[in-house]
């Protein structure tokens, strides 16, 4: 389990009007599916994934999010009873401006920054990259079953 010190969760939980709260969430594109190295069992007890030195080819800052789009829905299992083993995957919604890449099937890693501390979100592969109605936005989206999520 990821330990987070007491006082980077209090900032977590604090508003975002001040620049000591405010968060920072970077998507990072890549060519190829994202490397990441498990620490060895003689690392006990760290829970740290390491990323390996792998360059995005593309990552969008909070600059290019429009504001308040970014929504991220997971559940247990689609049926209404609860199915032992099963999980279904997360859905990723954002809406973001001034991209000229085309985005469709990249894989990237989503990450949340306060206060100098930088925490996964996930990583998953791009279903959707639509055209917005303003002709600068464009929809990112991942739906069920087309993404590829794995443990951060």
């Amino acid at each position: 389990m990821l330990v987070i010190p007491e006082e980077i969760k209090a900032k977590f939980k604090a508003d975002n009007l001040s620049a000591d709260t405010a968060r920072m969430v970077r998507l990072r594109f890549y060519d190829e599916e994202v490397q990441l190295l498990f620490p060895e069992d003689t690392l006990f007890p760290s829970d740290d994934l390491f990323p390996i030195d792998q360059e995005p080819i593309y990552v969008i800052d909070n600059t290019q999010i429009a504001y308040e789009t970014l929504a991220i829905s997971e559940s247990l299992c689609e049926s209404e009873d609860i199915e032992f083993g099963s999980c279904n995957s997360a859905e990723f919604e954002i809406t973001v401006a001034d991209v000229l890449m085309d985005l469709t099937g990249k894989e990237f890693m989503a990450t949340v920054e306060i206060a100098g501390y930088e925490m996964a979100l996930g990583i998953y592969t791009v279903d959707s990259f639509i055209r917005q109605a303003d002709r600068r936005l464009k929809k990112i989206t991942m739906q069920n079953g087309t993404i590829s999520r794995r443990k951060t």
